[in-house]
């Protein structure tokens, strides 16, 4: 089975669903907040709430990964046979729907949690999705993938992925318009019309997948050269796209065996730095309601223009890529997040200050996000035999997405404690310094980590390269003389 084109019912039903589900984690944002406040709920269980949709992708979104390994065929195995994976996939949409419909008619803070959770299992519908778009991309001969076809291909998976979360908030924001109405007597709020638009659109998801989807999409081995980043949607708010388009790009060309050190260091250093959006992410819609009285319009509205600027960056740190050392670029991101937060740590924050804060965290974010992933994705080295390095290659990023996941889950549960903490009367005038003060701190150690570890965040395909000067003299005309000495 190779299909040229994804321009087919089952490639494009694979992509709408990634979209879908993208959507159902981005649109509850703007408004978690203002319903759960609505109940009588505090600030810590907000946390919770943006942890528990985390925490069920945490334990779905990894079962269908394949992880073992044919010794005699040396073929990558599927732990569910073709057959059955259409029913997987009908299962945990099903999921989705329940979840959006209890997040839509159970007005109780279980109901939420409950809720969020069955989305978060939703995110097992990814993992198909994925091998369905890598399966097209097979040659029929050998089993084996076109390494160009399947980068791009990941490249287009994770951008209707970003596109997704974008529209999420879109979609949220304008909610916002859309009046209280009255269902049997009761008067209800937005986050129903959230929950019927996410039930709906994941009820389509199910209709197209029965039609278009068959047994025949999926394949229960594969004997791949060329493993993609392996990613979740519970561990990045943007899907596989960062990854797939560094993956692409041939920016991080694999140069040597995975270096345990450096990897570990590159964890430590990526759990820092998503604690920090993290907490931002969490603590978004009650800062803003408590100092400056916004609505979900204009919670949404700020929200989604911190992610269209997160992708613009992320487009300009593409293209300078080539021109600034990945280091450098570390580095100086890491410099303007201390000069950010460092801006803040004063009792009032006009609102454009704020704003201004967002666009340059934003900023920062996105090119730590590139460059750390760039360099963790270069420690991941080749081997004998092919299908045995993809399975690595598979292992070390799901590594790097368990920490990210891990984080997502810790910090928000811990930001939604300290922010309640710091909101009684008593310790309310600390607030803003108890709330940007650990990130500064961070910010302070992650600089350490770029200067005792400059080497190390270098590209060892860059280092192993031969420089301009030796290719320049590799390539002119070599003197050859006949004459005996």
């Amino acid at each position: 089975m190779h299909n040229p084109s994804l321009a087919n019912p089952a490639g494009l039903t694979a992509m709408f669903i990634a979209f879908t589900h993208m959507l159902s984690f981005s649109i509850v944002i703007p408004g978690l907040w203002l319903y759960i406040n609505s109940m009588g709920w505090s600030y810590r269980h907000l946390g919770w709430a943006f942890a528990a949709p985390v925490a069920g992708g945490f334990i779905c979104g990894y079962m269908l990964t394949p992880v073992t390994l044919d010794e005699r065929s040396e073929k990558i195995s599927s732990p569910f046979r073709p057959s059955r994976m259409k029913l997987v996939l009908g299962f945990f949409l099903c999921l989705g729907i329940t979840g959006h419909c209890l997040y839509a008619f159970w007005h109780h803070l279980h109901g939420v949690f409950v809720a969020r959770f069955l989305v978060g299992c939703c995110t097992g519908t990814v993992v198909p999705c994925q091998l369905l778009i890598e399966n097209q991309a097979i040659r029929e001969d050998d089993d084996t993938s076109d390494n160009v076809v399947l980068r791009s291909r990941m490249v287009s998976f994770g951008a209707v992925q970003a596109l997704g979360t974008v529209v999420g908030l879109a979609l949220a924001t304008s909610f916002n318009k859309v009046h209280e109405f009255y269902v049997h007597d009761e008067k209800y709020d937005q986050h129903v019309i959230v929950g019927i638009v996410g039930a709906s659109l994941y009820g389509i998801c199910l209709v197209l997948m029965f039609c278009f989807i068959s047994p025949n999409d999926f394949k229960a081995t594969k004997k791949e050269c060329d493993c993609p980043p392996r990613s979740s949607t519970a561990s990045s708010r943007l899907g596989i796209f960062v990854p797939a388009v560094i993956y692409e790009h041939g920016q991080s060309d694999v140069a040597a065996l995975p270096d345990v050190f450096s990897t570990t260091v590159l964890l430590v250093f990526y759990f820092f730095v998503n604690n920090m959006l993290t907490g931002i992410e969490v603590l978004h819609a009650p800062f803003c309601v408590d100092n400056y009285g916004w609505n979900s319009a204009e919670i949404g509205s700020s929200w989604l223009g911190f992610v269209c600027f997160v992708l613009f960056i992320g487009l300009m740190t593409i293209s300078l890529a080539q021109q600034i050392p990945c280091n450098r670029r570390l580095f100086g991101a890491v410099v303007l997040m201390f000069v950010t937060y460092g801006l803040q740590l004063q009792p009032d924050e006009p609102r454009e200050q704020y704003v201004a804060f967002l666009a340059l965290f934003a900023a920062a974010f996105c090119v730590i996000d590139f460059a750390v992933t760039e360099i963790y994705m270069d420690k991941i080295g080749e081997g004998e035999p092919k299908s045995r390095t993809a399975l690595i290659k598979m292992e070390v990023m799901s590594w790097f997405s368990h920490m990210a996941m891990f984080t997502r889950i810790l910090g928000a549960i811990v930001a939604g404690y300290i922010y309640d903490y710091y909101s009684h009367d008593d310790h309310v005038s600390r607030r803003p310094y108890a709330i940007y003060a650990p990130p500064f701190a961070i910010c302070v150690v992650l600089m350490g980590m770029c200067v005792i570890f400059y080497k190390r965040f270098q590209l060892r395909s860059a280092t192993e390269a031969p420089s301009s000067a030796e290719k320049e003299s590799m390539l002119q005309p070599q003197q050859v003389s006949c004459m005996d000495e």
